[in-house]
């Protein structure tokens, strides 16, 4: 008997057990979103002008200016805002003119750590379990997300960004993993989209706390606050028995699996791993090796990899482009933020309908260019207000 079918066998595919552990995991998710995208709300551009040399001094005289030179903007003016300026990034870290390309530096920052976290955390997953690395992801994010509030220069801030990516894979990717290790085939679809959809509430909540707090110190505390309680999560989320079967932790696993069976209201049998491990104990000599280069060996599959690796940065420069740059749209920056994230939710609703229905390609195929038309037809309409905004959200 192989591990899925004594676990489902005998545990069940959805009890209680694994809805109470796979909310848990997914909570955490939520954080993540908000710390992934918090910068595009408190990095809004602060209106401001020019200040002219002028203004030093008042004099009835006009000037002729025919043989003026124009040189850089090296000093401003901020325009009327209705926020404290000392809460503004673009103030406080002195981001305007010239300086503008900080503000893009700093999101780049989380990118670069998010990229070297999934490599990271991908590895320690397997090596160290999915517990221990849910875990340390936490600690950086509380860490990071704290020490952000109170860094005084623009560079600092951006490493902090950075450690707050470094945790992202870290927390979000294992989740999807534990996620998926505890429900049955069947629901595993279910699983992926609801997951998703945390994902998509950590954005919504993300527009309502920007919209209170304008500052963006107290909107970042608002933002990691919650993830204290997340440090109960050493106690409250167990290591996943797939990964303890997998490292011949038996009895630990059979711990988690006493627990799972007692709320699940099921009985397992004693000594289940010896079976177990006799039936699905794999031959050596047959088992192969892939490597990565794998993917490019055969025609099919060579052109599915290049069209895949085409496909996900094409997904996050459309997805991450307009979600950082909610004031592009024209309109209040908040609603044009809450409402792109709530039109996720019936998106996923509706990709969990169709899949099996009409399958992969076509759902894939559709959202490319139902995405691309309404961006096109936002460029061609230009700034028309809240029509122009809706049609590309």
């Amino acid at each position: 008997m192989k591990f899925d079918e004594f676990l489902f066998s005998y545990i069940g595919e959805m009890g209680r057990y694994q809805k109470i552990q796979f909310l848990l995991v997914c909570l955490p998710t939520i954080i993540v979103s908000m710390h992934a995208l918090s910068w595009s709300l408190a990095a809004v551009p602060v209106p401001f002008r020019c200040a002219s040399p002028l203004e030093a001094h008042e004099s009835p005289y006009l000037t002729n200016d025919s043989s003026f030179s124009i040189r850089e903007c090296r000093d401003w003016k901020d325009m009327p805002v209705p926020i404290s300026e000392s809460g503004i990034p673009g103030v406080h870290f002195d981001i305007s003119c010239s300086r503008g390309w900080i503000r893009a530096t700093v999101q780049a920052f989380y990118y670069v750590g998010q990229m070297i976290g999934s490599m990271v955390f991908g590895v320690l997953g397997d090596r160290i379990g999915r517990k221990k690395v849910f875990f340390i992801a936490i600690l950086v994010q509380i860490f990071c997300g704290l020490t952000s509030v109170a860094a005084p220069s623009w560079w600092l801030f951006a490493l902090f960004r950075a450690g707050l990516g470094f945790s992202h894979p870290g927390i979000f990717v294992i989740a999807v993993v534990i996620g998926m290790e505890l429900v049955g085939p069947q629901y595993r679809k279910l699983a992926s989209v609801i997951t998703g959809g945390f994902f998509a509430v950590g954005q919504v909540l993300l527009g309502i706390e920007g919209y209170f707090f304008t500052d963006y110190r107290y909107l970042q505390l608002a933002i990691v606050s919650p993830a204290f309680f997340f440090l109960s999560y050493w106690w409250l989320v167990p290591e996943s028995a797939r990964w303890l079967v997998t490292q011949r932790k038996y009895m630990d696993a059979d711990k988690v699996l006493q627990e799972a069976a007692k709320m699940n209201g099921v009985t397992l049998p004693e000594n289940w791993w010896e079976q177990l491990d006799m039936e699905s104990e794999p031959n050596k000599t047959t088992v192969k090796k892939y490597k990565m280069w794998d993917l490019f060996k055969t025609p099919v599959l060579r052109k599915r990899t290049l069209v895949t690796f085409f496909l996900w940065p094409v997904v996050s420069l459309v997805y991450y482009g307009m979600a950082m740059k909610p004031n592009a749209l024209g309109g209040d920056i908040y609603i044009n933020f809450i409402f792109s994230a709530s039109v996720e939710i019936p998106a996923l609703i509706l990709v969990l309908l169709l899949i099996d229905r009409v399958g992969r390609r076509v759902v894939l195929s559709g959202g490319y260019f139902l995405a691309g038309g309404c961006l096109l037809m936002n460029y061609f309409m230009g700034d028309n207000g809240k029509f122009s905004t809706k049609v590309v959200v």
